[in-house]
């Protein structure tokens, strides 16, 4: 799940296990981050994904979120 949060200027990206590819389903990690660009690299460093496919998801959801955020929406 993206949350954009205009008062800040950032976005949240709210992982679920299973988004993750692990085994249960409780929200285990809030990344936040100015860009999609860190986002992505951190999810990237913390080994979040383990799939391509969710990874391409992930970086067209994030860059849209990034052009809702710059356009104040």
């Amino acid at each position: 799940m993206i949350r954009i949060d205009n008062r800040s200027g950032k976005l949240a990206l709210r992982g679920r296990n299973t988004w993750f590819c692990k085994v249960d389903s409780l929200i285990n990690e809030v990344i936040r981050g100015e860009s999609a660009e860190d986002i992505a690299n951190t999810v990237i460093k913390r080994g979040l994904l383990s799939r391509l496919d969710h990874a391409a998801y992930l970086g067209r959801e994030l860059a849209k979120a990034e052009m809702a955020l710059n356009q104040g929406g």
